[in-house]
């Protein structure tokens, strides 16, 4: 319906300010002016400053923003405010999706070590990560065929699915199930950004000698 999809968009807005992530250019940056050598004698590890570095950024968004959109979805568009729960929920998919979207960003960054140049690759990953998360258009309005090719996708779990928690488009164990499949993308992703991360600090320090 008409209602649905102006709720749709109005948390989507929300749901975007938190998974806007640009470490992948911050990464490249680093290694561009020699930064990358200060950072590995922190106390924490890159992908740990990383992380941090674009929470903060992120909060601070959503902060300031936080009010102004769901006031003007609540008086101008008639969104509905979730119960308790339905929050929890969704605050908790919300964090699984910025964690997918900035281990996305994570490993493209990481291709710096062995590209000179990945401002083409960055311009990729920002547009698959807007259209496949349903950014640009609810992934619901696809051909079956094409959602099934999502479902094995992270993109959906960044923005679609944290943003039909909010709606109520689940059963309790749909929400369940959903976030479980975040927290796999989560795990995954890590695991693939750790082992990443070993080889391109490996091909850093060989240079270096």
């Amino acid at each position: 319906s008409f209602h649905d999809l102006v709720g749709y968009y109005v948390v989507s807005m929300l749901v975007g300010l938190f998974i806007w992530i640009d470490i992948d250019k911050w990464i490249a940056e680093d290694i561009r002016k020699g930064q990358l050598v200060v950072d590995l004698l922190r106390p924490f590890g890159y992908i740990w400053q990383s992380l941090s570095f674009e929470i903060g950024i992120n909060l601070f968004a959503v902060i300031i923003q936080l009010v102004p959109v769901f006031l003007i979805g609540f008086l101008f568009f008639g969104l509905r405010v979730a119960g308790f729960w339905v929050f929890v929920a969704f605050f908790l998919s919300l964090a699984f999706g910025f964690l997918i979207a900035f281990l996305i960003s994570f490993l493209v960054g990481l291709t710096a070590f062995w590209f000179k140049k990945t401002s083409g690759l960055r311009r990729v990953r920002r547009a698959l990560s807007m259209f496949l998360s349903g950014g640009l258009i609810p992934l619901s309005f696809f051909p079956l065929s094409f959602q099934k090719v999502f479902h094995f996708l992270p993109f959906e779990y960044m923005r679609f699915v944290p943003i039909n928690i909010y709606l109520g488009k689940y059963s309790f164990y749909g929400v369940v199930f959903q976030l479980f499949l975040q927290f796999v993308w989560v795990l995954v992703l890590f695991f693939f950004a750790i082992f990443s991360w070993k080889s391109a600090v490996k091909k850093f320090s060989g240079e270096g000698t």
